[in-house]
């Protein structure tokens, strides 16, 4: 008699929690927002590193041995700004008056290190998908 209420017991707890568990509501798994794809139609060079719309601060006044930042960052072919993808190569290039830090990437660092007699340029490149090349210069004019 006592097993047969441990068994009743125990088929009545394994039903209880069949039940209770098939109650339950399905939980979603939390959906991670993208940010939006843009088409890379250009470059924007900037020094300011939290501008992301308007004209491009992409010309500075330098002396000998003084460095600015420079920020490159995408344009879409409306216009907007964008950030750019890890996968989007820059390569960058300068007149000899200058010296530039890392050679590729999204930020570089860019030392005047002879005296700008006029002009000298920072010039970004990139090449699309398709296979399409973009350039963008950034001008250092001398103190």
């Amino acid at each position: 008699m006592v097993k047969k209420i441990i068994v009743i017991s125990l088929m009545l707890i394994t039903i209880t929690l069949f039940i209770a568990c098939a109650s339950l509501p399905k939980v979603n798994a939390p959906t991670i927002e993208k940010p939006p794809t843009y088409e890379l139609a250009g470059l924007y060079l900037t020094i300011d590193s939290n501008q992301m719309s308007g004209v491009p601060i992409d010309k500075a006044k330098l002396a000998e041995g003084e460095i600015v930042v420079i920020y490159a960052r995408g344009q879409s072919p409306d216009g907007k700004w964008f950030e750019l993808p890890n996968d989007i190569v820059i390569t960058w290039k300068v007149d000899s008056e200058l010296e530039v830090t890392p050679a590729e990437g999204h930020v570089v660092t860019v030392k005047v290190v002879k005296s700008i007699s006029s002009i000298a340029y920072v010039t970004a490149t990139t090449t699309t998908k398709d296979g399409k090349k973009i350039e963008a210069l950034f001008t250092i004019t001398g103190k």
